[in-house]
């Protein structure tokens, strides 16, 4: 369990994971009852994911598996009140986010501010090729404000979540979907629930995993592990 204060030094969220994986069930209570909740969903994952491939801005579909995954993650969703979904303008995040609004009442509306970091030069490139290796190197002193050349750091990514959270978040009904990327959810966690810059580097989610923010009750429940 990750305590960490919220911007009002009064109020304290808690920040505890639960992973559900596509291959097994999820306890209705695990989700059921929360007041207006803020959801995080990692898309679903492409054929790129699974053969170590860096994917950020390059922007391949879901394959069945995919769809299969996101259909069974939709189910999940009926117990939470969703009357609003965001999602990244890339397809397998809209893809998965129009699957998950048939199990809704809820309208996609896109916004590339949700994009995924851009990996610059590496992006779509195999994980063992020398140029990414040489990054995953030279990003440990700071991997949150490394910036991939060509591309973006996660303090770049912040930057335009934090515009989303005042220019869209504030204002949405209760009951919000969010279909993003690994990095953005990264830099939600630090931005939303005060997970320090270097821990929010290493938060892993896996693809569909469920991450809940809970605004009114200061109680968060994120679907990631930190390394």
């Amino acid at each position: 369990m990750i305590h960490s204060s919220h911007a009002d030094e009064s109020q304290v969220w808690e920040v505890l994971p639960i992973t559900w994986d596509s291959r097994l069930p999820l306890r209705r209570n695990d989700l059921k009852g929360f007041p207006d909740p803020v959801v995080f969903v990692r898309h679903a994952a492409v054929p790129e994911n699974r053969i170590d491939v860096v994917v950020g801005s390059i922007d391949p579909s879901l394959d069945e598996v995919g769809f299969s995954q996101a259909k069974q993650l939709g189910k999940i969703l009926t117990l939470v009140p969703i009357s609003k979904i965001y999602s990244s303008g890339l397809k397998r995040a809209l893809q998965t986010a129009a699957v998950l609004a048939k199990f809704t009442d809820a309208e996609i509306q896109v916004d590339e501010r949700l994009n995924e970091l851009d990996y610059g030069l590496t992006d779509g490139l195999p994980k063992s090729s020398a140029i990414y290796q040489k990054a995953l190197v030279a990003r440990q002193d700071n991997k949150y404000a490394f910036r991939y050349e060509g591309g973006e750091s996660l303090s770049d990514v912040e930057a335009r979540v934090r515009r989303f959270i005042s220019g869209e978040l504030v204002n949405s009904p209760n009951g919000t979907l969010i279909v993003a990327h690994l990095g953005v959810i990264r830099t939600f966690a630090h931005v939303l629930c005060n997970i320090p810059p270097s821990a929010a580097a290493n938060l892993h989610a896996d693809h569909l995993s469920i991450s809940v923010v809970v605004p009114s009750a200061g109680l968060s429940f994120w679907g990631g592990v930190l390394d």
